[in-house]
């Protein structure tokens, strides 16, 4: 909706009586409206179809079509606002027009004073309405492009080879301008750990699976929160703490990758509950989940993040010992402090190389 180059609300107004017509012309026109007319519902169609209103003012009892089919019509079409003028014997139609999207009804004999007020409120909501619309066409084209996305991931994930897996972390991580390789580098170092906690060799796929492919539901997160300088606005969070739920719904549709999605959705669960997104406790929480999660925060604390500066494995080491029994598991902490700080050193030097 655009208002008439003058700036002008432009007005339809439909009535089979030409003298109401032509004083709620005159009345409107004073008040700086741009009003044209039409003496049935058929015309006021017609003018629809070749001219540009805002809002259409009319009567509910008219002959032939009635002003409740003309709000019909209009409503179907997802044409102007409509304000339907009535008699006092006629309120139920009134009403039943509001029901199927007229905007307001004003009772014969019009209040003049009043009538403004009621055309202004209407264009208010009409303008909200389109507004809304428009928001939602939006984002259903965004819905739509992430739809595409995910087939496309889903078609790439179909070998479920490791160089495919592999190639879709990097290409994740590439989403996130701080996280350059993480993924590779939490997936060795789990497996790394995990085998030194003596986990099978089936189990250990199943987790570099996961590790390589732990944020794949941020492909349904908006770019704008994904990709934000700054820190995120608690509706922000909201939204970004969706993104082991997407993740998990998209690998168990793939059945040689269903087993990682358990771990993708737990990977961001606290070991004393306080986690998300389902808030699990203790061996609630899938053991390959908790041991990404101490090979996880051996990456971001030694790689570092806009907001801070990598630390070494020290400080690493420190921390995850420091959260034993509240992030992390204490028997997957233990295990952690049993391996050589050397090993993890080699690791990463190996992929930088």
């Amino acid at each position: 909706m655009s208002l008439h180059p003058s700036g002008r609300i432009r007005v339809l107004v439909v009535d089979d009586e030409e003298a109401i017509r032509n004083v709620l012309c005159d009345v409107l026109s004073q008040k700086g409206y741009e009003v044209s007319q039409a003496a049935s519902a058929q015309e006021a169609l017609r003018l629809l179809d070749s001219s540009a209103f805002d809002l259409i003012l009319s009567d509910v009892m008219m002959p032939g079509m009635t002003g409740l089919e003309l709000a019909q019509e209009v409503c179907a079409r997802g044409g102007p606002g409509i304000v339907m003028l009535t008699g006092c014997d006629d309120l139920p139609t009134a009403v039943g027009a509001m029901k199927i999207g007229a905007l307001d009804y004003v009772t014969k004999p019009v209040n003049l004073k009043s009538l403004d007020g009621h055309l202004r409120d209407a264009f208010q909501k009409h303008k909200a309405t389109i507004q809304e619309s428009r928001e939602l066409t939006s984002l259903r084209s965004e819905l739509d492009r992430k739809d595409r996305e995910i087939d496309a991931v889903l078609e790439r994930l179909g070998d479920a080879t490791d160089a495919v897996l592999e190639a879709l972390g990097a290409a994740l991580d590439a989403r996130a301008h701080d996280m350059h390789c993480h993924s590779k580098r939490v997936s060795e170092y789990a497996v790394h750990l995990g085998n030194l906690l003596g986990m099978e060799s089936g189990a250990l796929r199943v987790l570099r699976q996961a590790a390589l492919l732990h944020d794949i539901g941020k492909i349904g997160i908006p770019d704008a929160i994904l990709m934000k300088p700054g820190k995120l606005e608690e509706a922000e969070w909201d939204v970004m703490r969706k993104h082991p739920e997407i993740g998990a719904a998209i690998l168990r549709r793939i059945e040689a990758l269903a087993p990682a999605a358990e771990i993708v959705l737990a990977h961001h669960e606290r070991f004393d509950g306080t986690g998300y997104p389902l808030g699990l406790r203790g061996e609630q929480i899938p053991f390959g989940a908790r041991v990404f999660a101490v090979a996880d925060c051996l990456d971001v604390v030694t790689s570092g993040r806009l907001y801070r500066e990598a630390q070494p494995f020290a400080a690493a080491r420190q921390e995850i010992e420091r959260c034993a029994g509240t992030h992390f598991d204490p028997n997957v902490v233990r295990g952690f402090l049993r391996v050589p700080p050397g090993d993890w050193t080699d690791i990463r030097a190996a992929l930088a190389a």
